[in-house]
């Protein structure tokens, strides 16, 4: 019967490959065939970088990084407090504009900070606690807001990658703008 099941199974196996035990013609669909140019050629992603203190846009909204800051527990508006073990908060602080014409939904939880090569979420609770910024920005205003980031106590931030995360979905090849925080 185990004779009969492993025959069974590399007839079967044999059959989906194309190939034949007596040595037949390959399927058509390894047969060479003309190659396929693509209808157009995609633009290379440039990263773009600024600094603490400059404008940045990205997609419908201007970003200004004013500074960071750290905490080991964060304060709500209802004076709750919030802290874990092991690490402690990174603060971006920053100014949000929408420059288009119509509102644009702000999500701080697109923006990601950049630690030791890897892009870090931001902390959900926190942001919740913080009440930052999520929602609706009308067009010409401006929202201010700090970003919480959770990290090991003493990890040094290089950058936080600040976006417009509607721009991004409908427009690929739009990466994040890269902010250097020191």
């Amino acid at each position: 019967m185990k004779a009969y099941i492993v025959s069974t199974i590399v007839t079967f196996a044999v059959s989906l490959t194309g190939c034949s035990v007596t040595g037949g013609t390959p399927p058509s669909a390894l047969v060479s065939s003309p190659a396929i140019v693509p209808a157009y050629t995609p633009k290379p992603v440039i990263a773009r970088t600024a600094g603490i203190g400059e404008v940045v846009v990205n997609g419908s909204l201007e970003f200004v990084v004013h500074g960071v800051r750290r905490e080991e527990r964060i304060q709500d508006q209802f004076g709750s407090s919030y802290g874990r073990a092991g690490g402690e908060y990174v603060l971006v602080s920053m100014s949000v504009r929408n420059k288009s014409t119509a509102a644009v939904f702000f999500y701080p939880t697109s923006q990601t900070l950049v630690v030791q090569g890897t892009q870090v979420e931001p902390d959900q609770n926190a942001i919740g606690a913080l009440d930052s910024g999520i929602g609706d920005i009308q067009p010409g205003l401006t929202i201010n807001l700090e970003v919480p980031f959770f990290v090991r106590t003493g990890t040094q931030p290089e950058a936080i990658m600040v976006s417009d995360a509607l721009h991004s979905i409908s427009s690929p090849g739009s990466p994040a703008t890269r902010v250097e925080l020191s």
